[in-house]
């Protein structure tokens, strides 16, 4: 991961800005970014912070680009965050404890404004879709994860809006794919002029 500047601000609120943020694809899948982002914004919570906690007000990734690859029935998604094949973890040191499973940072929600998500099955039925506008609201919804948003599908301009839609998260055993998604969504097919 690297990314263009990094700048931190504590009033009125702690917040961090990142602005051209690139994540590195699994060389697998190619030498393209797997993830790009004009600018990101990270709000942070005061009183938890005091305390020793970390817990964002919210996520916002402006102009967000997504490349989804799928080959041989694999997604570059299913690697992220995966040991590289020989790399082991640091030794601790003795009596160090364990990091707590309660230590990640707790996000009240993300927004994704104006992005692209890009979809890459290759093969013998290979396929390229794109979301083009993507504009998502993501919050924590007890144990599942509350959507809304839209995006234009392309080819095809097809217009797609998401409401009262809801993801579960199975943890990190399963693939993201696998979670079930349950909701409202409407679909607009552009009409043609004569």
């Amino acid at each position: 991961m690297r990314f263009a500047s990094f700048s931190v601000s504590a009033f009125p609120a702690p917040s961090l800005r990142l602005k051209g943020l690139q994540v590195a694809e699994d060389p697998r899948f190619g030498a393209q970014p797997f993830l790009t982002v004009e600018e990101g914004r990270v709000g942070i919570k005061l009183r938890p912070l005091l305390s020793g906690r970390v817990e964002l007000s919210s996520v916002t990734l402006e102009k967000l680009r997504l490349e989804v690859i799928e080959d041989g029935g694999k997604l570059n998604i299913a690697s992220l965050g995966a040991a590289t094949p020989g790399a082991r973890a640091a030794p601790r040191a003795p009596g160090a404890a364990a990091p707590a499973a309660g230590a990640a940072a707790i996000i009240a929600q993300a927004h994704i404004k104006d992005g692209v998500i890009h979809y890459v099955r290759r093969g013998p039925s290979a396929t390229a879709l794109r979301l083009e506008g993507v504009n998502l609201t993501v919050r924590p919804s007890g144990e599942s994860l509350s959507l809304a948003g839209s995006a234009s599908l392309a080819p095809g301009g097809v217009r797609l809006k998401l409401t009262d839609t809801s993801l579960a998260p199975r943890g990190q055993a399963a693939p993201s794919a696998e979670a079930p998604l349950r909701g409202c969504s409407s679909s607009t097919v552009p009409t043609w002029g004569r």
